[in-house]
């Protein structure tokens, strides 16, 4: 057993058989972990897309309560080296990662290689960490094609939106939904305050049915698949965004409007990630600039990668449109205050 107090090598092996790779589906191992609350994963496709002749073999960091909270760089894995490899019968081939950059945004790197030329033998996937906290070498089987397991509680299940076992109506944009006030009350202050009346003019939506138990609530603004993803999360902690209509960022409204925090932070790194130089300032000047923290992250987006943006329709069309916008002035003038310490070697203008 090694001392706690020094670094050593991790390696994680997982073998893989001809039977499934022959499939060509997307392969997961099992989650590792190389020290403290640090989480990995290995992806494997059989087959690169845009190559037949590749493969492509990803480390992915599973990120913990701590991660899932900032949307800076994981420090904790930047102490790291990894070496991912693919290795089979006659064939090796390796690849070393960084692992300081992993973040909310990027939260898998990988490696094309080729594929080995005997596809009759068993396939290896590992990694290899230098510096680690554990020291482990193992060769571990379990293997799956989903990256996780759906999680649907029982209460979920049984309870969830069972108009005869719950006792609130909820009358949104586009149909009617059904919780149960207890579950409420426990997961966010918005609907405490509303059923225990300390909001008197909220109150003016809150009605009982005559006819049975039933509140009803009245919520003409909010759409079925936004506000029934939101009560899921209240029954069971987990979130999807699986339609147009139940964006990240419709998630993001939603939670900050019944205060459920965790659930805003939640959306907001999901916003985060799915920014990219062609949508950033339709994000920036269409919502975000309505929340100072989620204005602040689209602006640091838009700094990091200012000489890329700038030069998108995008960024073209809104700037010469921005002084019409309520804060438009505001953002241009914020944009140029962070730009400007950081010395580009151009002139900024708007």
């Amino acid at each position: 057993m090694s001392n706690p107090s020094q670094t050593v090598n991790s390696t994680f092996e997982f073998s893989i058989p001809y039977s499934i790779t022959r499939y060509d589906k997307v392969i997961y191992t099992s989650i590792f972990s190389t020290g403290d609350n640090i989480f990995w994963q290995l992806e494997y496709h059989p087959t690169e897309m845009e190559n037949m002749d590749y493969c492509l073999l990803y480390l992915i960091a599973i990120p913990n309560p701590e991660e899932t909270q900032t949307m800076k760089y994981w420090n904790r894995r930047a102490d790291l080296s990894a070496t991912i490899y693919v290795k089979s019968y006659d064939y090796y081939n390796s690849y070393s990662l960084r692992t300081d950059d992993y973040s909310v945004r990027n939260r898998a790197w990988g490696k094309n290689f080729v594929k080995p030329l005997d596809l009759n033998h068993p396939i290896t996937i590992g990694v290899t960490f230098k510096n680690s906290k554990l020291e482990r070498n193992q060769i571990d089987s379990p293997m799956t094609t989903s990256p996780k397991q759906n999680k649907f509680s029982k209460l979920w299940e049984e309870e969830f939106n069972n108009r005869e076992s719950n006792d609130v109506q909820f009358n949104v944009k586009d149909g009617v939904i059904y919780a149960r006030k207890s579950i409420l009350l426990r997961r966010s202050e918005y609907f405490r305050r509303l059923f225990q009346g300390s909001w008197s003019e909220t109150n003016k939506s809150l009605q009982k049915n005559k006819n049975n138990s039933h509140y009803v609530i009245n919520i003409p603004d909010i759409s079925y698949a936004t506000f029934r993803e939101m009560l899921r999360y209240l029954y069971t902690d987990e979130i999807s965004y699986n339609n147009f209509n139940c964006t990240p960022l419709e998630i993001f409204k939603i939670a900050d409007k019944y205060l459920i925090s965790n659930l805003r932070e939640f959306a907001r790194i999901e916003i985060n990630k799915t920014l990219t130089l062609n949508n950033v300032m339709y994000v920036l000047f269409s919502e975000a600039w309505k929340w100072p923290d989620l204005k602040d992250d689209v602006i640091e987006f838009i700094i990091l990668n200012f000489d890329k943006v700038r030069e998108t329709a995008e960024y073209k069309d809104l700037v010469s449109e921005y002084k019409s916008h309520p804060a438009g002035i505001e953002i241009m003038y914020e944009i140029v205050g962070k730009l400007i310490p950081r010395k580009y070697n151009y002139i900024v203008s708007f």
